[in-house]
């Protein structure tokens, strides 16, 4: 089932930015790279400080992706909209 979600996010560290990531220190290789350690120990510091959502270029190099600290925000703020429903992965080529 695809669901979208409808939330108001105040405190995200945009890693989609240049800048932004010559100041956290890290580089576009090490986000698409095979290694997660890097990525995962960034999330959990993020997460320990009270971050709501890291904006970060895809590992696949197609598009972004937003990975959100839904305790950060609170469950009663987010607003689930049903999508539709996928019954094959034939869906997945529309």
């Amino acid at each position: 089932m695809l669901y979208r979600y409808e939330i108001a996010l105040e405190r995200v560290l945009d890693l989609t930015d240049n800048d932004v990531r010559t100041q956290v220190g890290i580089s576009p290789d090490i986000l698409a790279g095979p290694d997660w350690m890097v990525c995962q120990e960034l999330g959990s510091v993020l997460h320990t400080i009270g971050a709501q959502a890291v904006n970060s270029p895809s590992a696949t190099g197609v598009g972004a992706i937003l990975a959100v600290f839904a305790q950060q925000i609170g469950l009663d703020r987010l607003e689930p909209q049903f999508v539709e429903e996928w019954h094959s992965p034939g869906h997945l080529d529309r």
